[in-house]
Parts: C-alpha cells; sequence; structure tokens
C-alpha cells in the first residue's frame, strides 16, 4: 500500500485473537473453461484450513446454473489444521450456454470471505470466421482462401478438428455477405471488387466492435478498393504492387511488444525473416494506423487501424502461393492463429478470463468478486488466496507494511528472550515411583544375601 502523509500518526491496538478458525476454499479451477456444447470437463477444488483444529466432516458444495438448468455436487473432507486438501468435481455433458456457479465449504468461521469462489464455463461453438475469396477458380486448391481454411479447420473440408478454436466459413468475393453480426472475424482474401452495400455493411460491423483481416493479392489495388476505402476499411494509400525480381522481400523488423508478434521474440521458436514473398501491396501508412511490422525494402508488412470499437489488419502480401510459398512452411499456421487469436480476443485471454482481486490488478467495471460481463469476454473475479492468510504478524511488521506513523505511545514489545530447553530430570511432585523402583531393588539384593546363607 501507499504510505500515509508524514502528519498523519497512528495508535495501534492490537484486538486480534491468538487463535483464529478458518476454512478457505483456495482454488476452483475449470480445467477448461471453455468447452464444446454436450463435453465433459473437470473442477479443481483446493480447500485450506487456518484454523488450529481438526475439521472432520466439511461439506464443500458445487453449484452451477444456465438458465433453468442447474447442477449441484457434495462432497466431505477431512481437513487437519494448516493443511490444504484438494478434490475433483467431474460433470456431466455440458448443453450449449453460460454455467455460471461457485464452489464453496459449509463451515462456520471467522472469515466467511473466502468461503466461496466463483467460476464460469462457457459452452459454445468455436470462433465464427468468415472467408471472402477474391480469386475465383475452378480448382479449390487455386483459391485465395484454400490454405488459410484448412489451417484453421486442422481438418478436411467440411469438418472442423476439435483441437481448432476458429470454424471457418469461405464465400467468394462476387456473393452478397451474410449476416455479419454472428462472425467474429472477417476475413478478406485478395479482394478487390467489393459492392458498395456490402462494403458499408462490413463498415458498420467494424465500428460496432468487428474484426476485420485483409491480405493482399492481384486484385488489391487503388481502383479496386475504393468502396473499402469509402467505409472506412483501409490502412492508408495503396500505391500499387510491388514485385522483386531479384532477391525476395523478407521482414526485417516488427513489434515484438504487440499481441501477434509476442511469441516470436525468440528466434527458437521460429524466425520470421526465414519467410519470403516475390510481391506485396504497397501502402503509405494513414496517420491513425500503426506499422506493426515492415520488409527489409521499408515496405509495410502488418498494418492496424481502429475503426470505431473495432479494429482492421492489413498483411501486405498473400495468404496462398500466389506471392510466396510460405504455406508450406511451419511458421504459416501459427502466425494465421495469431493474427486471428489478437482479432477474436484468444491471444488477451478468451471468452472466459480469471483474476483476482488485488491492487492494480482489475479494470474499473471489477471492484468486487463475481462474474463481470464485458462485449466479448466474461471476468471471473475471486479474492486473492492471501487473504486466507491467518499467520499473525509483529507490530514492527505492521507498521512497515502500512507505511504508519506510531505515535508516542507505541510500544514494540520486547521479544522474548530464548529459554534454554531442560534435562527432563526434574520430579514432578506427585512422582513417587523412584522410591518405589529404590525399595524393591534392596528387597533383590537382601533375598540374594538369605539365598547364600541357606545354602552353606
Amino acid at each position: 500500500m501507499d504510505a500515509l502523509p508524514d502528519n498523519v500518526v497512528a495508535h495501534i491496538h492490537d484486538l486480534g485473537r491468538a487463535a483464529i478458525n478458518n476454512v478457505a476454499v483456495t482454488e476452483a479451477r475449470p480445467e477448461r473453461p471453455w468447452i464444446r456444447p454436450d463435453e465433459q470437463t473437470s473442477i479443481h477444488v483446493a480447500v485450506q484450513n487456518g484454523g488450529p483444529f481438526t475439521t472432520p466432516e466439511t461439506p464443500v458444495v458445487l453449484k452451477l446454473a444456465n438458465g433453468v438448468r442447474k447442477i449441484e455436487l457434495r462432497e466431505v473432507l477431512k481437513i487437519e489444521p494448516g493443511a490444504v486438501e484438494s478434490l475433483r468435481f467431474d460433470l456431466p455433458a455440458l448443453a450449449e450456454g453460460s454455467w455460471e456457479g461457485t464452489v464453496s465449504v459449509e463451515a462456520d468461521d471467522d472469515l466467511p470471505l473466502d468461503n466461496q469462489r466463483h467460476l464460469l464455463i462457457l459452452a459454445s461453438k468455436p470462433y465464427q470466421i468468415l472467408l471472402v475469396d477474391g480469386h475465383s477458380s475452378n480448382s479449390p486448391a487455386l483459391a485465395a482462401t484454400y490454405f488459410l481454411d484448412a489451417a484453421l479447420r486442422l481438418a478436411p473440408a467440411g469438418e472442423v478438428s476439435a483441437a481448432s478454436l476458429f470454424e471457418p466459413r469461405r464465400i467468394a468475393a462476387d456473393e452478397a455477405l451474410p449476416t455479419l453480426e454472428k462472425y467474429d472475424v472477417v476475413v478478406l482474401s485478395d479482394v478487390g471488387d467489393l459492392d458498395k452495400s456490402d462494403a458499408n455493411r462490413l463498415g458498420r460491423y467494424v465500428e460496432s466492435g468487428g474484426a476485420l483481416l485483409v491480405f493482399g493479392g492481384e486484385n488489391v489495388t487503388a481502383d479496386k478498393t475504393r468502396t473499402l476505402a469509402a467505409a472506412g476499411l483501409t490502412v492508408g494509400h495503396i500505391k500499387g504492387i510491388t514485385h522483386v525480381t531479384d532477391l525476395p522481400l523478407r521482414l526485417a523488423t516488427w513489434d515484438a511488444k504487440h499481441p501477434i508478434f509476442t511469441p516470436f521474440s525468440d528466434p527458437q521458436l521460429g524466425d520470421l525473416q526465414r519467410l519470403a514473398f516475390s510481391a506485396c501491396t504497397s501502402v503509405i501508412p494513414a496517420a491513425d494506423a500503426q506499422v506493426l511490422a515492415k520488409f527489409r525494402d521499408g515496405e509495410p508488412a502488418v498494418l492496424e487501424r481502429q475503426q470505431g470499437k473495432g479494429s482492421v489488419v492489413w498483411f501486405a502480401s498473400s495468404c496462398d502461393r500466389q506471392w510466396s510459398d510460405w504455406t508450406r512452411s511451419r511458421l504459416y499456421l501459427p502466425i494465421m492463429y495469431q493474427l486471428l487469436g489478437y482479432q477474436t480476443g484468444w491471444s488477451a485471454g478468451g471468452r472466459v478470463r480469471q483474476t483476482i482481486l488485488e491492487r492494480d490488478a482489475l479494470p474499473a467495471t471489477a471492484d468486487e468478486p463475481g462474474i463481470h460481463s464485458h462485449d466479448s469476454y466474461s471476468l471471473v473475479v475471486n479474492v486473492s488466496p492471501r487473504e486466507s492468510e491467518m499467520d499473525r504478524c509483529s507490530m514492527e511488521e505492521f507498521v512497515h507494511r502500512f507505511g504508519l506513523h506510531p505515535g508516542e505511545d507505541f510500544d514494540a514489545p520486547e521479544p522474548i528472550a530464548p529459554v534454554q530447553a531442560a534435562l527432563g530430570t526434574e520430579l514432578i511432585d506427585s512422582e513417587f515411583w523412584p522410591y518405589v523402583a529404590v525399595g524393591l531393588l534392596g528387597l533383590l539384593v537382601l533375598e540374594g544375601l538369605v539365598a547364600n546363607r541357606t545354602t552353606a
């Protein structure tokens, strides 16, 4: 905490008790807070006994609810003083929706604040991605979004792997855009001529908080992107297409602190400079656009621009094999996941995020434990496990921790002088067994003497 001003004098009175009875739920962690509908998961729970006595039968209760559907599970724990016991609740298959609830202990103790923890499990589909393909072809493998579609599915066409975060849908650029509100990100690949009404709809979608990812191509020119520019969906002025005939274009610099490129700050995780491109869309960045990466010749490679509540990200090259062979690189899939992970909010924590109630750890809208809903995610807030620590501190530690200036009546207790342990040979007044032992020994000696005389 911040120290109090120097002119504030504190008077300290110890009102605490030597022994405090407290049973706390210090952890309630779902194995997967975001699952697919009708999947199962488990909740790992830790319960701490901070009191001086054993709790023989402590009920631990899990409660979850999704509308009228409810789940309640119970377990009983025996917890020794100062110990932490763990248990796991195995949940049944959860229907689609948001399952909110708590894990609590039914205990009468001195600190009820930490007797429960909030949790949330979201059962929903993957992020919905709309791929708009501007390169029509009779062969699916020659489409501009063919490799991107396969990378997002992690499965054959028409299927989606359970390990994939995204579920893409691909349409041609000359088709009318569907309802955009159900999509988390719209991707334009080599799209030039876009219908004016569709461009305006796409602009309103981004303004209201949607995300747009644009890849270059032969169709992305200044003349063919006028409807996008009019709708505020460009990141600057398009000069044209830059083709190289000698050395390929390679990434030279990128913002390692940006969420898209943070994993690539370590070259051992993937060297972006190894990627080679034969052409790019040359863009003069707008005043409010941010250049996230550049090619070696200084041309912007990745740009971002905020539009209303949403974001527009441009990748200056294509996402297929038209201008590069990077689809065969092991970096292709992680780069696409980083681009879309940033646009969807997955790289920032996903749809279900958790934090603890501590200083400088929460947004202004989450100042108490519970579940707080935001535009694209839910925030689960719980008290810090440190609140359950019941160890007493000395007055000096208390003064130092809170930056107090005690008054003249402050009298810190003198440290207790160490006492040498006794050898344990002193007798208690009621102990008479040593005298009995001496008497028995004397009788034994006397019996030996009498026996010797009789034999003689």
